[in-house]
């Protein structure tokens, strides 16, 4: 199955020849998982270890916080135009005018 912009919310991460939930076999849910799935887990995580570090430290919350918004901020942008998702099977001059 190829991971694609507009793929039913049902067919993604998942094989259609298993009839289990994706929790019963995280290997093979982990595999199916792709760079954007763990940029959409990685942003909380950033922001879950400053808030541990500022309250290990003595670190107000907002020093803690805004080098996670920076590392958020970079790991979007990269997400977003230096990777962006491809969808292969859409037509990019679609909406275009023909001169």
């Amino acid at each position: 199955m190829s991971n694609t912009i507009g793929t039913p919310v049902s067919g993604r991460g998942r094989r259609q020849d298993r009839d289990g939930e994706p929790l019963e076999n995280p290997i093979e849910t982990l595999t199916a998982a792709t760079r954007h799935d763990f940029t959409l887990g990685f942003i909380p995580v950033v922001f879950a270890v400053a808030a541990v570090v500022a309250s290990a430290t003595g670190l107000s919350v907002v020093q803690a916080l805004a080098p996670a918004a920076f590392v958020s901020l970079f790991v979007v942008v990269d997400a977003i135009y230096l990777n962006p998702p491809i969808d292969s099977g859409v037509d990019t001059d679609r909406g275009r005018g023909s001169a």
